[in-house]
């Protein structure tokens, strides 16, 4: 097992946090546009053929999740079991209540960004801090989203959508946990940086 260095650490930490900005960025700057490319995509392939293009595309990535977690062996105990477990039921549970196929890729958006910004923070943080400022900083970015979305013509900013982005982005944050056990690791890490 490679224990990160000071050395690789800061091009991690960049990698990162410059996938979550560029992310951000392109979910921003999307929200004028995406409502006619919505209405492009019914008026071509069909509200119900759209919603089960994005359906496949959730299904496919948990199972790629799952497959990722069983090759690598990331499940250990009846608890990472449960915990999987419960992310397929929040996950499945939200996307009942989520009928545009647009916020379902809002959602996955928003899972995406909570796992990389968790795993951003794990880097530097530990224990509950980790947790809570993964949770506040994905709840900010979801938050910001909201915001411009109220002041577009063509868009709605509601506290229903808040709640998705944050609800995808505490799925993301608890399956980048699943992926990385940081709080075990950073120990190591800090002990190997305080001793170069």
């Amino acid at each position: 097992m490679n224990i990160p260095t000071a050395k690789n650490i800061v091009p991690i930490r960049r990698y990162l946090w410059g996938t979550i900005a560029a992310i951000t960025v392109f979910i921003y700057a999307t929200l004028p546009v995406m409502r006619g490319v919505l209405r492009f995509l019914y008026r071509h392939l069909g509200r119900g053929e759209l919603s089960i293009a994005v359906n496949i595309m959730i299904i496919v990535a948990m199972i790629a999740f799952i497959a990722y977690l069983l090759f690598h062996r990331r499940i250990r105990n009846p608890f990472d079991i449960g915990t999987v477990v419960l992310i397929f039921f929040a996950t499945g549970f939200s996307l009942t209540v989520i009928e545009i196929p647009e916020e379902r890729v809002h959602f996955l958006e928003y899972s995406l960004l909570g796992s990389l910004v968790f795993t951003a923070w794990s880097l530097d943080l530990a224990g509950n801090r980790l947790y809570l400022v993964s949770l506040a900083f994905t709840a900010l970015l979801g938050g910001i989203d909201e915001i411009i979305q109220y002041f577009l013509p063509n868009r709605v900013g509601e506290l229903r959508d808040f709640s998705l982005n944050l609800v995808g982005g505490m799925i993301g944050i608890v399956m980048a946990w699943v992926l990385h056990r940081p709080t075990a690791k950073l120990k190591t890490k800090k002990s190997v940086v305080g001793n170069n």
